[in-house]
């Protein structure tokens, strides 16, 4: 991330600062083969609790990337704007940074205390799917995530890897969101695991 600036500051007025770089912005498998690079200016409203609402993307990269920079920016923790010491709701623009000199080290970051689904890993199993849904007519596609399960089978959606268009990318994750699962098991304790997952969109 480099940059966040409050759209209307007042006098005295500090912007928000992130408190906990939960998710770091991570590549699409497009847009990393394509060798893309830049800045996603996403605006959102950060409240006087340092939660994010209302995130959209102003100015895109395309690839998956803008996606993934609102999948990494809603799972951040905030420090409040303040005006005069006191917490305030904000207006902000905020620009996030894709480099390919970086996708090393948030993948490492990503993949810190998590395990993999495969030998002397008992899978997780889908105990409750919701689909996609599109408004407008017939589609079929799919958009592949890259997602953690936590302990008690809740999926943490960590990046897009593949793209069908930023709004499907955006009611995929949304619908995924909502799946939950048996807890994966190593040793007979449960477990975070990191998977690809699928969510089809059927015409």
């Amino acid at each position: 991330m480099r940059e966040i600036r409050p759209l209307e500051p007042l006098a005295g007025d500090i912007a928000p600062s992130v408190a906990e770089y939960t998710t770091p912005p991570l590549y699409s498998d497009e847009a990393r083969v394509r060798g893309i690079e830049g800045v996603v200016l996403v605006r959102a409203h950060i409240d006087a609790s340092g939660r994010v609402s209302d995130a959209r993307v102003t100015r895109e990269l395309g690839f998956g990337l803008d996606q993934n920079a609102l999948v990494a920016l809603r799972q951040w923790r905030f420090h409040a704007g303040t005006r005069k010491t006191t917490p305030v709701a904000m207006d902000v623009d905020i620009e996030i940074g894709f480099t390919l000199r970086n996708e090393s080290i948030n993948a490492q970051i990503a993949n810190d205390m998590v395990s993999l689904v495969g030998p002397g890993v008992t899978p997780p199993q889908t105990v409750r799917v919701v689909n996609p849904h599109w408004p407008h007519g017939s589609l079929t596609g799919t958009v592949v995530l890259d997602v953690v399960l936590l302990e008690d089978g809740t999926p943490r959606i960590v990046r897009i890897l593949r793209s069908l268009r930023t709004d499907l990318d955006d009611i995929a994750v949304e619908a995924f969101a909502q799946w939950r699962f048996s807890p994966a098991q190593k040793d007979g304790r449960a477990i975070k695991v990191r998977m690809n997952a699928a969510v089809r969109f059927h015409g």
